[in-house]
């Protein structure tokens, strides 16, 4: 079985004890990459429970799309592209805090 890696951009809301830290209800940005099986569709109740499983809550995923094989990534989306090839995903979360309208 040949891997890709999916990319999920969103917004979610901090819980208590989230990755990161950040305080309980804000709001961030977030961009998530998943390991899948090449040319698989999107599993967008996955990649929510992924968000969910980090103490992120609220979670409205946006854009999706297949990062190519030859993209020429920097840090930190080549330690994310790593880190979801050996673990499944990787989560980051921007720190800047996202206006309730978006």
């Amino acid at each position: 079985m040949s891997t890709e890696i999916r990319q999920y951009l969103g917004i979610a809301v901090a819980m208590e004890g989230n990755s990161g830290g950040y305080p309980h209800g804000e709001r961030h940005a977030l961009i998530l990459y998943v390991a899948q099986e090449e040319g698989a569709e999107p599993d967008w109740d996955e990649a929510e429970n992924i968000v969910l499983e980090k103490l992120w809550g609220n979670v409205r995923l946006r854009k999706t799309g297949v990062l190519a094989k030859n993209m020429d990534l920097q840090e930190p989306f080549l330690e994310m592209y790593t880190q979801a090839m050996e673990y499944g995903s990787a989560l980051l979360i921007y720190t800047e805090v996202e206006d309730e309208n978006t």
